[in-house]
């Protein structure tokens, strides 16, 4: 495939985790406008860090919330959500062009993944070459130590011939009489001292670097992908195996907490942490929003 129908089917991947529920009309406007800013937010700080796919389905989420679920509200008209509606058509104006930067990062992502891929396809092809072409030169130099084994052993037949018949004479000649043996014995010096000049060389064996690739498992190492889509894939799969989670806190629970923190929120000069909530909806491992509690 290509940049673009990867870019497709990349989209078409991120789809399912684009969803937003349809409007609650027993939920408060403001609750929806408040989940607006957080998605745009989450959006731009993935943006920042080059996780695109993040940064793409969160800003999807924000277009879908602004033009479908808080425009169905049947409060969105009212007077009081005046500037949140301004807020989000000046939002959406920054949102398409983030969209498109978006789209230009997944675009890069993947024309150096692709480019990734073929350098990776030309290195194993290369390996391939050089393993069939050691192969090749292996097989080469055992035929050729082969005919050097036939050769030598087709050399030393008539020696053992010689030999053999030799050895047969001696042992005809101490089966004669005593006193024919000392003439014999004379004759066989000769033949004796021919023997005693031949050498018998050891076969010749592999190599021990023809032998290392049976005895030593190989070790094939490629060039790794590329960091930036290492980082896009780790970051949507955390968003999708439900590491990162929504949490609803109950306004309720929320003053109370409020309450117990006063005392340490409130002390002089700058207040204690001694614990951190986000009052609210939880839509990262970061939260931006602190509670101090007692």
């Amino acid at each position: 495939m290509d940049v673009s129908e990867r870019l497709v089917a990349r989209r078409a991947h991120l789809a399912p985790f684009c969803r937003v529920d349809p409007v609650k009309q027993h939920l408060r406007l403001q609750s929806y406008y408040q989940l607006a800013r957080q998605l745009y937010r989450q959006s731009e700080t993935y943006f920042a860090e080059g996780a695109w796919d993040n940064a793409y389905v969160f800003l999807a989420k924000f277009i879908k919330l602004c033009s479908k679920v808080i425009t169905a509200h049947h409060d969105y008209e009212l007077p009081r959500y005046r500037k949140e509606r301004e807020w989000v058509r000046a939002q959406a104006a920054e949102g398409f062009k983030l969209f498109d930067a978006i789209l230009d990062g997944m675009e890069a992502e993947e024309l150096e993944y692709l480019e990734y891929e073929r350098s990776l396809n030309q290195e194993k092809q290369q390996q391939s070459t050089a393993l069939a072409t050691e192969q090749a030169n292996m097989s080469a130099l055992e035929a050729r130590l082969q005919a050097m084994r036939l050769a030598k052993k087709n050399a030393e037949q008539p020696k053992e011939q010689a030999a053999g018949a030799a050895n047969k004479e001696d042992m005809r000649t101490l089966n004669q009489p005593a006193e024919v043996r000392p003439r014999l014995n004379l004759a066989l010096k000769p033949r004796q001292k021919e023997r005693s000049n031949t050498v018998s060389y050891p076969t010749v064996g592999k190599a021990s670097w023809m032998t290392a690739d049976a005895t030593q498992p190989s070790h094939t190492h490629y060039s790794a992908p590329p960091l930036s889509r290492q980082r896009s894939q780790e970051a949507i799969a955390n968003l999708t195996s439900g590491k990162i989670r929504t949490l609803e806190i109950p306004s309720g629970i929320i003053a109370q907490f409020t309450l117990l923190a006063s005392p340490n929120t409130n002390r002089p000069p700058y207040g204690i942490e001694t614990c951190g909530i986000l009052a609210g909806i939880l839509v990262s491992l970061s939260c931006n929003y602190k509670l101090k509690l007692p």
